[in-house]
């Protein structure tokens, strides 16, 4: 009984297996029949029984011997490259640019309005006061930097360039407004 525990421990890989130093014990008469088996400290197997063919001392398994026993196997760890900064110096010159060059297009349209007359918004998407301005290009200032850090954050090569790009177009735009300002 305790060697069919063993062997069915030994059996299943997922369970560890405690084993001890057990013997078999054969008992014979005069002409070599079998008369019994006894294992040390379990029941007596009558003859006739089920016995496995070697009756050897049970050792225990070794590491190479047991698949209970072997070691774990640990996935080479490939380091990459340490995470870049999201919020470096790049990040906050393209970002700061981007703004000044939004501010300067609103404040100076802004100023053409009030002191220039026959000033009027270029851009047919825009409403024709300050203010509903800037409750436009605010919120997009806004999620052009959100944007820019989520794909700055994600790898993503061209994360300045929408901001390049905006930096360009209110520049143009708040240097065309300080021309039209100078003039009058």
């Amino acid at each position: 009984m305790h060697f069919a525990v063993v062997l069915l421990a030994l059996s299943l890989p997922q369970l560890p297996v405690k084993t001890t130093n057990t013997f078999i014990h054969a008992q014979t008469n005069a002409s070599g029949t079998l008369l019994s088996v006894s294992l040390e400290n379990g029941p007596v197997a009558p003859a006739g029984s089920y016995l496995p063919p070697a009756a050897a001392p049970i050792q225990p398994p070794t590491r190479e011997s047991s698949p209970t026993h072997r070691l774990p196997m640990i996935a080479p760890v490939i380091l990459d490259d340490p995470p870049q900064r999201v919020l470096d110096k790049k990040f906050w010159l393209v970002s700061s640019l981007y703004t000044a060059s939004v501010l300067l297009d609103l404040e100076s349209t802004h100023y053409c309005f009030a002191h220039v007359r026959g000033c009027r918004e270029g851009n047919g998407l825009l409403p024709g006061n300050s203010l509903g301005q800037h409750m436009i290009l605010l919120p997009i200032a806004a999620w052009s930097w959100h944007s820019a850090y989520k794909w700055k954050k994600d790898g993503t090569a061209g994360w300045w360039l929408s901001q390049a790009i905006q930096t360009g177009a209110h520049t143009f735009a708040g240097v065309h407004n300080a021309r039209l300002i100078s003039t009058h």
